[in-house]
């Protein structure tokens, strides 16, 4: 297993299945420096046991010691619409994989103006810049998780998935330029997009978005160094 330029926070993630905004004890894994990782999988090892990997790699490497804890929080819950959901299941994607559809990344292409990031299991994630500034998302391949953690933050708040849908999909999301860009949003002489906002672009595939009070997991860090302890 090859693993090239991972910071400590998307360590964490694989090992943990943990976003970075759901981290917390530490006040320098923002600025970290990314590392490189090579190791050997056991003979008859699946991949589901990489997570378990990587955790005994970083309590021994990097002496780390974690604990979880429940909080409550102001989020954007991820809710199916009243017209149920439109979006089409996956074809061949290994939905057994650890973290769902995307599984971490194999392989990163431009093409034409836009990349690709592809899963191991053939999931993708494509981002294509549009005229207007704003940005299309094509995922194939994704859970709802998966989908809000893309989404990641709207007004300040936390996309939490709420739906209870399980299974692969495919998603088609579009950002607006003020969504991207905070100041083209503040400037009066911005020209007017066109591109449709997340929320309209949720809409569309009959989803919403609901402001309330979530409790979600945190991983509370106790102890993490820098850098790692020699081999």
């Amino acid at each position: 297993m090859v693993m090239r330029n991972m910071s400590l926070s998307s360590l964490l993630h694989s090992a943990f299945g943990v976003e970075a905004r759901f981290l917390s004890g530490t006040d320098f894994l923002k600025g970290s420096q990314s590392f490189d990782i090579r190791a050997t999988i056991p003979a008859g090892a699946s991949a589901r046991q990489v997570p378990e990997m990587l955790k005994s790699l970083l309590e021994d490497r990097f002496k780390l010691a974690v604990h979880h804890e429940r909080q409550e929080r102001q989020v954007y819950a991820l809710m199916v619409g009243k017209d149920g959901p439109r979006f089409p299941k996956s074809a061949d994607i290994d939905g057994s994989m650890p973290g769902g559809g995307f599984t971490g990344i194999n392989a990163v292409t431009d093409e034409g103006g836009f990349h690709v990031w592809t899963s191991p299991n053939k999931a993708t994630m494509r981002i294509t810049p549009l005229a207007d500034g704003g940005a299309q998302w094509n995922l194939t391949g994704h859970s709802l998780p998966e989908l809000a953690y893309i989404l990641n933050t709207l007004d300040g708040l936390d996309i939490i998935d709420m739906t209870e849908i399980k299974g692969l999909y495919d998603f088609v999301t579009t950002s607006s330029p003020e969504e991207i860009n905070e100041l083209a949003a503040r400037t009066s002489t911005a020209p007017q997009s066109t591109t449709p906002s997340t929320r309209e672009s949720l809409q569309r595939m009959g989803l919403r978005l609901e402001k309330r009070k979530a409790t979600v997991d945190v991983l509370v860090i106790d102890r993490l160094e820098k850098t790692p302890t020699d081999n």
